[in-house]
């Protein structure tokens, strides 16, 4: 007669090869001989999860914990089966149970990072995904995963170092190489970017994200008609792709190419309804084309998304002032200014559109102007060379007018 032992190896091997229904047939026969066996509730548990069966798999493995409450895999399989429910505060709750029994268990420092980084928790994610990376430093996932969640925190210096390493454990991958161009692009190194994604397409020349990333590297690098064709290549690849119509259309814009623009974002909002990026740069081709209610739309649209954005406040206010409504564009502007008091163009946009407003004196708009001097201009003129002109009184001045 076969054992119960043997069951499960051969529920394991039915298991792996994705024959779900023989392993499932082989774990519930041996739990006829033991029902009191955790290791076929666990494994029941687990392919309940494959198969999405969640609430039967928190059965299962609930049953196998009440047997074995000590035992720290069983806890990780549950916070699996937590969060294929979305229920972000029971993954972590079983994550953080997992490692009070086993501090160095990998899968459940995975596992409590991944549920932070969803909660929008970076700074704990951030520390957990460290952890996973000091017990396994040489998994590759483990260091892209950590090197993801700091370029998402904002830290694009810690997250490059994270995807050098990366590159080294695996020189013939080539999402490293691909995650390390975006690093290097947030740190307005195009050029460095630009080699980076070279290398990955070397690799991989039918990827298409890269393609469209290498576009935007080579924008910020002037290189204008590469950058299109780029963008364009990205899209034959990869139809479906909306940031590849958003980074063309932005580029068309760029140009003063509006209709064109217009024809790119309105495939890349049909494919993502619902990014900030497309519909601030969909608002800004529709003023520009004079289509100012539908321009208002998409950036009080862009706003309900993204309510800290500055830019979607900027483009607010431009459409409000071009619909002649002063007071509401005044308010957007110096709302963008609030959020983003280093960003000059909202100071800018504010400053001129005080101009229009005939309830700000001269003085008033002047001494606005005299504020985005202070902020924004003084520190850089305290940097300026000294002029090396001719200074002889009796030569011909040469005036030019400045906006």
């Amino acid at each position: 007669m076969i054992s119960p032992s043997e069951l499960l190896s051969n529920g394991l091997q039915y298991h792996r090869a994705g024959q779900l229904a023989a392993a499932e047939q082989c774990y519930r026969r041996a739990l006829q001989f033991d029902s009191k066996n955790a290791d076929a509730l666990q494994l029941l548990g687990v392919l309940a999860v494959e198969a999405g069966r969640f609430q039967e798999a928190i059965a299962w493995i609930g049953d196998a914990i009440r047997i074995e409450p000590n035992r720290a895999t069983l806890y990780v399989s549950l916070a699996e089966a937590h969060q294929r429910t979305g229920d972000e505060a029971r993954t972590i709750a079983a994550s953080r149970r997992a490692l009070q029994i086993d501090p160095h268990l990998p899968q459940a420092h995975a596992s409590l990072a991944a549920a932070y980084y969803r909660q929008g928790n970076l700074q704990a994610s951030v520390a957990g995904y460290r952890q996973l990376v000091r017990l396994l430093p040489q998994d590759l996932g483990a260091r892209i995963a950590l090197g993801r969640v700091l370029k998402s925190f904002g830290q694009a210096a810690e997250a490059e170092a994270c995807f050098r390493r990366a590159v080294l454990l695996a020189p013939d991958d080539h999402e490293p190489l691909a995650l390390l161009g975006l690093a290097l692009l947030d740190q307005r190194k195009p050029e460095a970017a630009c080699a980076a994604f070279d290398a990955a397409l070397a690799i991989a020349p039918r990827d298409a994200s890269t393609r469209s990333n290498r576009g935007n590297a080579l924008k910020l690098m002037g290189r204008i008609d590469v950058a299109e064709a780029d963008f364009r290549a990205a899209i034959a690849l990869d139809p479906g792709m909306a940031a590849a119509h958003n980074n063309l259309g932005s580029l068309l814009l760029d140009q003063n190419r509006f209709p064109e623009a217009l024809e790119s974002l309105q495939v890349a909002i049909s494919l993502q309804p619902d990014s900030c990026a497309v519909l601030c740069n969909l608002a800004r081709t529709l003023n520009e084309l004079g289509h100012l209610d539908e321009a208002l739309s998409a950036a009080r649209r862009a706003i309900e998304l993204q309510p800290e954005f500055s830019y979607a406040y900027g483009d607010l206010g431009t459409s409000l002032k071009n619909l002649g409504r002063i007071d509401e564009a005044v308010a957007a502007f110096r709302a963008a200014v609030q959020l983003a008091p280093q960003e000059s163009v909202h100071h800018s946009a504010l400053a001129y559109a005080l101009n229009c407003h005939p309830g700000y004196s001269a003085s008033a708009i002047f001494a606005e102007h005299r504020a985005w001097g202070r902020l924004l201009a003084d520190r850089l003129t305290e940097r300026a060379l000294p002029h090396a002109n001719d200074r002889v009184s009796e030569r011909r001045l040469r005036v030019g007018y400045v906006s």
